[in-house]
């Protein structure tokens, strides 16, 4: 995947060989942009098995513009490249699968806002312009000279004539300079506050509220991954019409750890490592003791029906545009967290329903995870 960024004529490439690239502020972003305009996690690229690139905002108050238009939050759509995908601070963003598809632009392009200025100022003349203003000078003074040498016998017959007139020319040829070039300088700011700031690099026209960083811990808070799960616990809600078949679903013969519960357009879900595997592999003890120690196996079992195609469209439709997963292992105070996970709902369009199938049982009937670790691991992401 190429991707081409221009900010004011600055022009930044990057070639990197991943289906899912994320552009932002922070240093864990594929591709960073040291802008206090851009998010710590701004934009995501995609690419499917046809080639087709996707483009989602995955910003918190931010924005991204595509086509003259702010796209929706968390809404994947296909990114064509004869619109301009624009992010704040006048970052432009090209994509394209090869370098020679993209279109060149040279350093001095006009911004993507035509914000245009112009302002006439002499003190802004390069040296070669007053060698030139002097050069200009020095022809009329050699003309002057010619003509008065063949002005008539007056002027030829009297050389001390002659030196005063090419005299006071030059004087007046070097005053005229002197106020032509001197012009006043404008007065310094006296403080950071007179600073007047480009309109163009504002990253939208309306306020923004930005988010307050994380309170500190203290000890009333939590401290060990149980006391995390407690916290979760009592919003889990397998009874109610609108989760009762999605437990069934997903948590097929459900372990008394897990559950699941909706919370601002995110599905949360925590599963039990045993209990999963035991699902999964009916009672084979030997080979879930095996499973149990690998950490290759926990992306699987966090996919395991969440990845179904039809079960992500449906969550998309509901706006539901994330799903989060808990995998935790043990009970009670020994209760330990294995991972974080999450997973977008709109990846469902990458893949087809039968791929993901052949995958799984690849895993299940001849423990072979790499069908699934090459095809899917990608789209589960680590938090």
């Amino acid at each position: 995947m190429i991707v081409k960024i221009t900010n004011n004529g600055d022009i930044q490439t990057h070639d990197i060989d991943k289906d899912i690239v994320t552009i932002g502020r922070s240093r864990g972003a594929d591709i960073q942009i040291e802008s206090k305009f851009v998010s710590r996690k701004h934009l995501e690229i995609s690419k499917n098995y046809n080639g087709d690139f996707f483009i989602k905002d995955i910003s918190g108050n931010n924005w991204v513009s595509y086509n003259n238009e702010q796209i929706e939050k968390k809404l994947e759509i296909q990114y064509f490249a004869f619109a301009v995908l624009l992010l704040p601070g006048d970052y432009i963003v090209e994509i394209s699968n090869t370098l020679e598809d993209l279109s060149e632009k040279k350093s001095n392009e006009t911004s993507a806002f035509d914000h245009h200025t112009s302002s006439t100022s002499y003190t802004g003349k390069t040296d070669s312009a007053l060698t030139e203003i002097d050069k200009k000078m020095e022809e009329k003074i050699l003309l002057a000279t010619l003509n008065t040498g063949m002005s008539g016998n007056s002027s030829s017959s009297n050389p001390r004539k002659k030196i005063y007139i090419i005299s006071g020319l030059m004087i007046l040829g070097l005053v005229g300079l002197m106020v032509f070039t001197t012009k006043p300088q404008p007065k310094p700011l006296e403080n950071k506050n007179d600073i007047v700031k480009d309109p163009k690099n504002k990253p939208i026209s309306r306020p923004v509220s930005r988010p307050q960083p994380p309170p500190r811990r203290n000890e009333t808070q939590v401290k060990t991954d149980y006391d995390l799960y407690l916290t979760m616990r009592p919003k889990f809600n397998c009874a109610s019409s609108n989760t009762k078949v999605l437990c069934s679903r997903i948590l097929y013969n459900i372990g008394p750890q897990e559950g699941l519960f909706f919370e601002n357009q995110t599905l949360y879900i925590v599963k039990d490592k045993s209990q999963r595997l035991e699902m999964m592999y009916k009672g084979q003890s030997k080979i879930i003791s095996q499973l149990k120690g690998l950490g290759a196996i926990n992306k699987i079992i966090v996919g395991e029906k969440v990845l179904l195609p039809q079960l992500m469209e449906e969550l998309e439709k509901k706006k539901i545009y994330s799903v989060k997963v808990l995998l935790v292992s043990g009970s009670g105070k020994y209760m330990k967290i294995v991972g974080r996970y999450s997973i977008e709902t709109s990846y469902y369009r990458r893949y087809e329903s039968s791929d993901y199938q052949r995958a799984y049982d690849q895993v299940i009937s001849k423990l072979n995870l790499s069908d699934f670790q090459a095809n899917f691991s990608k789209y589960i992401s680590e938090e």
